[in-house]
């Protein structure tokens, strides 16, 4: 049974190519209102309504408020006196400066800078030269013999890649431990009586 592809007759030719001119089956018209939803501003939503081609939207407040009382002038915004941002009726809708209408809604921001100097914090502790976890960002998982065991295998000759694989412990930090070991070691000591105090 053999897989047939049927193809828009005004987006593609015979060959699947797009044919230059043609507009695309899901563009929408002039007038058309979408919801979007601001993920990035606890998922709050907004209506917009297409007012020009190519892809032109506004915001659904600010047309009803023109629509009502003419252009917007700049530094004004629209604020919904209920909150609701997808109730647009015209006595639900306020022009506010910008400076008040940060004032109404500044407790929703003050989370996000609060979110942002925390994280801000945390990245401030985690590269910092104190810090035991610089170079992870998190404690190690492993334990001291479970270390000196793999470190063990790899001076036997076992790759620091193989060992590290089996057992959970960066490549890196084996590699530089088994240096160590062998730099601080005696030139006579054997692999297997090397000491581990690294």
């Amino acid at each position: 049974m053999g897989l047939v592809v049927v193809y828009c007759a005004r987006m593609r030719n015979e060959k699947g190519c797009f044919v230059k001119g043609t507009s695309a089956d899901n563009r929408c018209p002039v007038g058309t209102v979408r919801v979007r939803t601001r993920h990035k501003r606890n998922s709050e939503q907004r209506a917009f309504v297409k007012v020009a081609e190519p892809n032109v939207w506004m915001l659904r407040a600010r047309i009803v408020w023109q629509l009502r009382h003419g252009e917007i002038p700049p530094g004004m915004g629209i604020h919904h006196k209920d909150c609701n941002k997808l109730n647009d009726e015209i006595s639900n809708l306020e022009l506010v400066s910008k400076a008040e209408h940060l004032d109404e809604h500044r407790s929703s921001f003050d989370h996000a800078a609060r979110l942002q100097n925390s994280g801000d914090a945390r990245r401030k502790l985690r590269w910092s030269t104190k810090s035991t976890t610089k170079r992870t960002g998190r404690p190690p998982s492993w334990t001291e013999s479970e270390l000196a065991a793999a470190l063990q295998s790899v001076l036997n000759g076992e790759s620091a890649y193989a060992v590290g694989k089996r057992t959970g412990i960066s490549r890196y930090t084996l590699s530089k431990k088994a240096r160590r070991v062998t730099a601080c070691s005696p030139s006579s000591t054997q692999a297997g009586d090397t000491p581990l105090g690294a």
